[in-house]
């Protein structure tokens, strides 16, 4: 039978010996230690035999899992590579079978020192990903470590230091986003020119990886415009070109053609690591609750609310979908926009008597 016994302060080793089978594991809790003894003990009952455990360490499976997609001729993009990179630094010598809850937790709040929490949960998906591809391409018993990864990820979410999934509202200030770049301009040691970053995504609806994607070639001068590689449901190769006007009377066009061309790229820069210097900046600022990609909406809201076309919005944002991302998701209304639309427009004085009529509301 099961037995728990407590080796040391926040340490319970779980026994299990049962039908000749023997077995040990040490957890943080009693309750964890429990939890698992009834488990092992109920596959012993129907099985006669204890579940296989994973085996190897976090960087042999990485190792695996890129090279044998590179071999089917499967290939990921640069912020992938980096995040798998720096699972294998950080935690790759740690055995498979001790990954759960608990380590991923801790881990996630190492993360949380120097990263967001869009890039905490980055992270923490990409190593989950390998582990499905080793459970369900090679078979590995890794369906514990896989929950434990997403308990995890909900975990750090509670605790506002992993992305939680939710629909964002925040409202952004021309001022707040001032405050961040002009901080960017004063972080010494850093490579990455934030300050030109957040210029062209505060104006243009781009994504950091498309921006930080692009080529010096893919720039046309005559119609000034760019080809993207965009993210596409069917199309895994799907390019389109984008216009860089003049928005707020600063043309797009020049803040990103006009770099140093001596420069690789005109954002020669990785997606993960403009991210985190990003949320450094914020930190030093004293913004709160400032991600990268609220700049985004910031553009978006900026065009809708100043009477920009929808279909022209949804080209700028490389959206397929109809209005939906652009009303609920992206296009994000604060009260003094309220306030200020209703005094433009004369709405915030009583300008003549209600008669009782009812008249219909004309939906545009």
């Amino acid at each position: 039978m099961a037995s728990i016994v407590q080796t040391a302060r926040e340490r319970y080793q779980a026994i299990v010996q049962l039908q000749g089978v023997r077995k040990k594991k040490t957890f943080r809790t009693r309750k964890q230690a429990e939890t698992w003894a009834t488990v092992m003990e109920g596959e012993i009952l129907m099985k006669g035999i204890l579940p296989p455990e994973a085996k190897g360490t976090i960087k042999e499976l990485i190792d695996t899992y890129e090279r044998e997609m590179a071999a089917a001729g499967i290939h990921w993009s640069d912020t992938k590579t980096y995040n798998l990179f720096k699972l294998k630094e950080q935690i790759g010598h740690k055995p498979l079978k001790i990954l759960n809850r608990v380590t991923c937790i801790d881990y996630g709040k190492q993360l949380a020192k120097t990263r967001g929490p869009n890039g905490v949960k980055e992270r923490l998906n990409y190593l989950n990903k390998a582990l499905k591809w080793g459970l369900t391409v090679k078979g590995y018993p890794l369906q514990e470590q896989i929950d434990g990864v997403a308990h995890a990820i909900t975990a750090l979410g509670m605790l506002r230091l992993a992305g939680d999934g939710k629909a964002r509202n925040r409202f952004l200030s021309e001022v707040e986003i001032d405050k961040v770049k002009e901080q960017s301009g004063t972080m010494r040691g850093s490579s990455i020119d934030l300050a030109a970053i957040i210029d062209v995504l505060r104006l243009l609806p781009l994504r950091i990886g498309e921006l930080c994607q692009i080529e010096w070639e893919n720039l046309n001068p005559h119609t000034e415009s760019v080809r993207i590689k965009r993210k596409h449901p069917t199309n895994p190769d799907f390019w389109q070109v984008v216009a860089l006007p003049k928005i707020a009377g600063v043309s797009t066009y020049q803040l990103i053609a006009g770099r140093d061309r001596r420069l690789a790229r005109p954002f020669p820069y990785l997606q993960s690591t403009v991210s985190s210097y990003f949320w450094l900046a914020t930190r030093m600022a004293g913004v709160e609750d400032f991600r990268l990609h609220d700049l985004r909406a910031h553009a978006i809201t900026w065009l809708a609310s100043n009477g920009y076309p929808k279909p022209l919005c949804k080209a700028l944002m490389g959206h397929s979908r109809d209005s939906k991302v652009l009303d609920e998701v992206y296009t994000r209304i604060s009260p003094d926009m309220i306030h200020a639309s209703m005094e433009e427009m004369g709405l915030d004085v009583k300008a003549k008597p209600r008669t009782g009529e009812v008249v219909p509301l004309k939906v545009v």
